[in-house]
């Protein structure tokens, strides 16, 4: 399963400089490390609102790593896919392991970000 905005994302000064200084960063022309979360947030809605997520009142990032090639810029241009990479359940907790991918225009890949998400699946009321 793989979720993919059809429009790219553009990191743009303002955007970066309100994630600066919410995370506490110095602003300057690169984005935060932890921006890339925000450049996927499209892909992440899509993989729920895609329903694989049937009534979940929330769920939540239960480990994260970001393998960069090169930090984020304002200016960038950026693609995105997200790939679920697998899926377990365990009693009544489901975890969905995702790979997100951000790429330059040219095809050259920016950052590799794999999560695992969680959630409790809610019995149905009797």
């Amino acid at each position: 399963m793989s979720f993919s905005p059809a429009e790219p994302y553009e990191v743009t000064d303002a955007e970066v400089r309100a994630f600066s200084e919410v995370v506490g960063h110095p602003v300057g022309d690169y984005a935060p490390p932890t921006f890339v979360n925000a450049v996927l947030e499209p892909a992440v809605r899509m993989l729920i609102e895609s329903g694989v997520f049937d009534s979940v009142p929330a769920a939540v990032h239960t480990s994260e790593s970001v393998t960069y090639s090169r930090l984020l810029r304002v200016g960038d241009v950026v693609r995105t896919r997200l790939d679920v990479t697998g899926v377990r359940q365990r009693s009544s907790v489901t975890q969905f392991d995702t790979l997100g991918i951000l790429t330059a225009p040219d095809g050259a890949e920016i950052a590799r970000v794999k999560s695992t998400l969680a959630y409790e699946t809610l019995e149905p009321a009797e």
